[in-house]
């Protein structure tokens, strides 16, 4: 009786983070479709110049040295702010080992 319901449990739970990052992928796609203000399908520098951060990874993000961002490559900036913003967190402290109180 477990193991059905195991499995549909593992079958949601995949289900949820699949659509959870279409999500993200349609809000990265909307917010490209935002920024490319000359609607040729890629961000220049000048159309993100802007914004927080992207401009100062551009070059590491721009994977074929074009000079401008496709979609990829934009959802790879953000990427890399998001672990910049990550190592610039302290670490989290751990939390004191549980006693038992009776």
């Amino acid at each position: 009786m477990k193991w059905p319901l195991l499995i549909l449990l593992a079958v949601a739970m995949a289900g949820a983070q699949f659509w959870a990052e279409g999500q993200a992928q349609s809000q990265a796609s909307a917010w490209f479709r935002k920024l490319d203000r000359n609607r040729d399908g890629y961000l220049q520098r000048e159309e993100v110049s802007r914004l927080r951060g992207i401009p100062e990874v551009f070059d590491e993000a721009d994977a074929n040295g074009d000079g401008k961002l496709d979609p990829e490559e934009f959802v790879r900036a953000e990427a890399i702010l998001q672990k910049a913003k990550l190592r610039s967190l302290p670490p989290q402290s751990k939390a004191p080992p549980r006693t038992e109180t009776r």
